[in-house]
């Protein structure tokens, strides 16, 4: 293959990945046919399928570029929970573009082939990443709960539209659910003493 068909493909795919991503957030994925996405992305649905398999292989890799949280995950363990929530508010544009995603796909998850094509996704982008990074035997607990916080945070800000956390100050509020998130992931159980929960990479003590 060319250098000039492997451009033109990778163009193709951002095309036809924008326009997916523009009319599941608006119209929703239910009301979002390969057809319309072809057409928005000014390409025949032959070409949609070739590049993505199917409609709901294309919504999963349209909400893959949110919640793909490795370069966040990959920093120091005991600031992850502050730069995690910090990470939502630094580009504006992409903001709104998380918010729309994340609420077209709580739309889609009375599908049960997207919602589990969705739990395979969100296992690898930020489950597994932060559970091999944790020490001790609840490190696969801690990285969900660490998940679900997350989620509930997006709820609250994208669906809910709750007033005080959409008006807080972006440091107040990393600040103050990057704390129950670095909990979640590094604080005490209420089963196990604050001794035995080392950060990674920590000796123990002597």
């Amino acid at each position: 293959m060319t250098r000039h068909r492997v451009d033109r493909s990778a163009d193709l795919k951002t095309r036809i990945r924008g326009a997916a991503e523009d009319l599941f957030s608006t119209a929703g994925y239910a009301s979002t046919s390969v057809r319309d996405i072809a057409t928005a992305a000014g390409v025949d649905p032959s070409i949609v399928i070739r590049h993505f398999g199917s409609k709901e292989s294309l919504f999963v890799e349209t909400v893959r570029l949110h919640i793909n949280e490795r370069n966040v995950l990959s920093g120091p363990l005991d600031t992850v929970g502050r730069r995690v929530v910090q990470k939502i508010f630094t580009n504006p544009e992409e903001l709104v573009r998380s918010r729309g995603a994340f609420a077209a796909l709580l739309r889609a998850t009375d599908n049960p082939d997207v919602r589990s094509l969705l739990t395979r996704e969100l296992s690898a982008s930020l489950i597994t990443p932060i559970e091999s990074r944790l020490p001790g035997p609840k490190a696969r607990l801690r990285a969900h709960i660490f998940s679900a916080q997350l989620i509930g945070l997006f709820t609250a800000l994208w669906v809910i539209e709750d007033p005080v956390l959409v008006n807080a100050a972006p440091e107040d509020l990393a600040a103050a659910y990057g704390h129950l998130l670095q909990s979640a992931l590094t604080g005490a159980l209420p089963a196990e003493p604050a001794e035995n929960v080392t950060r990674a990479g920590a000796p123990p003590a002597a």
